[in-house]
């Protein structure tokens, strides 16, 4: 069984979807009798990119892309298809909200590549354009997973990407959501097809550690109550609500300290409203996966206010480590969650938010346990079982 997997991004920023789609393909390449090549549609801006990129935005910097043709990652051989970032399609896709034709017709000669393959799984929009094109050209089936905003946010930018994204779904052999509410909204907007939920896992560097109490010593945190954000300080993540909920957490609970673990367009507003409202933060920024492990084990309360989401593997990493949760009901979040810790998004968000983080805090010992569903080993079967009754009907 030859499997070929088709993500995209930027390869230098290793966030949540990169993680899921790693951790997908090295459980399912743990299977007899498959083979698995991944392969990284990874933009790179043209040099006129460049010179209007610092035209216009002279103090900010270029995410840095893969040079090579082949990358090594946690003993996963990635095999890198450059595609350039030109201006044209930049404003046509970010600007028009209209497909980016350019690169994507440069993207149709990367087809040859997956000729000889038994099965395409395409992760998100990116894997799915090329999926469709070669599913047409040599027939070969491709499941199409979908994580959270290429449901949520990217068919509502416009009728054609809308129709595109219709088209990639109605074309795949199967649909994977990583949550029923995922799914439930993808039915809405496209009408029924065939479809399952494949939930993401929690690898297993993320658990309570047995030498927790050292690890607070070590980032001087023992004696304090730690409350966390890690996610992208962007809009679909609420931002704006973190210093108001902050600051009604800081008067009720004594000793306080708050962490901002992430970074985005919005940090600098965000990291003046904290410093406005005299909130005691620490601010991490970006952060690599191994230590963020560590810092989970230090989290006390982990806050995600998000005005949106699939289903986000800081939920399930944090409680792994043994974490408390509180979170806005928003995608699959409470198909994880307990209700008591999942808020609804209405008028009166701030101040429900703010005192069922202040409960949690105060009154609640329960520990949080993920279900077997969660397991990459649950995961990695309900994959390939699927895989292989779609190519037993093929």
């Amino acid at each position: 069984m030859k499997i070929g997997i088709i993500t995209g991004g930027n390869f230098q920023a290793k966030k949540g979807l990169f993680n899921s789609v790693h951790c997908r393909a090295k459980e399912l390449m743990r299977h007899p009798n498959v083979d698995v090549d991944i392969y990284f549609l990874e933009e790179y801006p043209s040099l006129l990119f460049k010179l209007i990129f610092k035209a216009f935005r002279p103090n900010a910097t270029l995410d840095e892309t893969v040079d090579a043709k082949e990358v090594i990652y946690k003993g996963v051989k990635y095999h890198i298809l450059r595609t350039p970032k030109l201006v044209i399609d930049y404003i046509l896709s970010v600007k028009l909200h209209f497909s980016a034709t350019i690169s994507k017709i440069i993207e149709q000669k990367k087809m040859s590549h997956f000729r000889e393959y038994d099965i395409i799984i395409a992760q998100s929009t990116t894997g799915a354009h090329l999926a469709k094109l070669i599913y047409h050209k040599y027939h070969i089936p491709y499941i199409a997973v979908w994580h959270g905003s290429d449901i949520n946010y990217t068919p509502l930018e416009s009728k054609y990407k809308f129709n595109e994204v219709c088209s990639y779904i109605h074309n795949a052999a199967y649909n994977v959501y990583v949550s029923n509410a995922l799914k439930n909204t993808a039915e809405k907007l496209f009408g029924i097809h065939k479809s399952c939920v494949i939930y993401n896992g929690v690898q297993d560097i993320f658990m309570v550690s047995p030498n927790k109490e050292q690890i607070c010593k070590a980032y001087n945190c023992e004696k304090r109550t730690i409350v966390a954000f890690v996610g992208g300080l962007l809009e679909v993540k609420n931002i704006e609500v973190l210093a108001p909920v902050f600051k009604e957490i800081n008067s009720k609970i004594s000793n306080c300290q708050f962490w901002i673990i992430g970074d985005g367009k919005l940090r600098h507003s965000l990291l003046s409203s904290l410093n406005d409202a005299n909130i005691d933060y620490k601010f991490w920024g970006n952060t690599e996966q191994n230590k963020m492990a560590d810092l989970y084990n230090c989290i006390d309360l982990l806050v995600l206010p998000s005005k949106n989401e699939g289903l986000p593997l800081v939920v399930l990493e944090s409680m792994a480590c043994g974490c408390k949760v509180v979170t806005s009901d928003v995608g699959g979040i409470s198909e994880v969650l307990p209700a008591k810790y999942v808020v609804p998004l209405n008028q009166s968000f701030i101040q429900n938010f703010s005192q069922r983080c202040i409960e949690t805090l105060i009154e609640n010992k329960e520990q949080l346990n993920l279900s077997k569903d969660f397991s990459w080993e649950t995961i990695s079967k309900q994959e390939y079982e699927l895989i292989k009754g779609i190519l037993n009907n093929h």
